[in-house]
């Protein structure tokens, strides 16, 4: 009796946890996916249109130089760095803007190094340009002094104190599909819990069974919250 008393609610039980994974994963990639689908072209940006939470998309034919570096490390061994580089936009390629190199950092790093070959006259072909897309963010506080200091070092001051965060395209529309599966398995789990719990009820059930159930309820409602809290305070914290 025990386990008819609580197969549907062990099944609603995953079909709310499936359906609040796919809630949590469309509120993660729906900025991202709207900044996507809102990205002004990099030559077309002015001076005054950039702020935050813009995405902008194009090619990067250029970098003057790396401001930062943002080190990772474990037990004091740096196991990944990434940088933040100086690169242009605008409709001649004459403003400049901050660029956190994040999953683009091989492309930022060779084209750093052909842009530098290329100045200092050692190869005779201009740097290969790559594509890329970004969110705008504030580049504040000790970023902010870096890349102003690097600017005024080169007597550039066409420039906003921002920088492009990348967007990984790829793991959107793998979000995407995820979110996909997991809201079919939320809804199937869900309407078999109901159909069981139909079931159960044209049987019968006495006042104890009634109080487990609700007990159950509440139970099953603290477990999905929680581990809906832990994945945010995880990904956000």
């Amino acid at each position: 009796m025990y386990n008819e008393i609580n197969t549907p609610y062990l099944a609603r039980f995953f079909g709310y946890l499936a359906l609040s994974i796919g809630l949590f994963m469309t509120v993660l990639t729906s900025f991202e996916f709207i900044g996507l689908m809102t990205a002004k072209n990099i030559q077309a940006v002015t001076r005054d249109d950039v702020h935050m939470g813009m995405c902008i998309e194009g090619e990067v034919p250029y970098t003057i130089g790396c401001y930062a570096t943002k080190n990772s490390s474990v037990n004091s061994v740096v196991i990944s760095s990434d940088g933040y580089y100086m690169i242009p936009f605008g409709k001649n390629y004459d403003l400049y803007i901050g660029f956190y190199s994040g999953i683009q950092q091989g492309n930022i790093e060779r084209l750093y190094e052909d842009t530098y070959n290329y100045l200092s006259g050692e190869v005779a072909t201009s740097p290969k340009s790559f594509y890329m897309s970004g969110i705008v963010l504030p580049c504040v506080g000790q970023m902010k002094s870096y890349m102003m200091e690097m600017m005024t070092d080169y007597s550039l001051d066409e420039y906003v104190t921002y920088y492009l965060y990348p967007i990984d395209q790829d793991m959107i529309f793998r979000s995407l599909g995820i979110i996909f599966v997991v809201t079919i398995i939320g809804i199937l789990c869900t309407l078999e819990a109901n159909r069981q719990q139909k079931r159960m009820y044209l049987h019968g059930i006495s006042k104890e069974q009634q109080k487990e159930i609700q007990k159950g309820k509440i139970i099953m409602f603290l477990v999905v919250f929680g581990i809906t809290v832990a994945v945010c305070i995880y990904v956000f914290f």
